[in-house]
């Protein structure tokens, strides 16, 4: 079976991670579930391919990005601060919030300025 993402260095990186740990040890990892590395590797999954590949971009490739609020940081970093909501009692967390809501380096922001 083909699946279109098997040729990215983020697959490959991905499946040369699991001949030396487990699925649930390497997701843990990239922060994402074991059920999503499972599906991921058979061409299954339903969710988004970009934010699977990122957080393992990040956790195995060591790709990083410019944080507006943390300067640089790993792209599994990244993802796993822009997926936090609003907590108005940490004073760092409303930063990052705030930041990520126009950040350049979230595929959902408000505006990129």
């Amino acid at each position: 079976m083909t699946i279109k993402y098997q040729n990215e260095a983020w697959f490959i990186a991905l499946k040369e991670a699991l001949q030396t740990t487990s699925q649930a040890k390497l997701a843990a990892k990239c922060g994402i579930s074991g059920t999503a590395v499972n599906q991921v590797l058979k061409g299954a999954y339903p969710g988004s391919i970009e934010n699977v590949a990122e957080k393992v971009k990040g956790a195995l490739l060591k790709q990083s990005v410019v944080c507006p609020v943390l300067d640089v940081i790993t792209t599994d970093i990244c993802a796993s601060h822009r997926n936090k909501g609003f907590m108005p009692n940490n004073p760092m967390r409303v930063s990052l919030y705030k930041a990520c809501q126009r950040c350049l380096n979230n595929p959902k922001a408000d505006s990129h300025e």
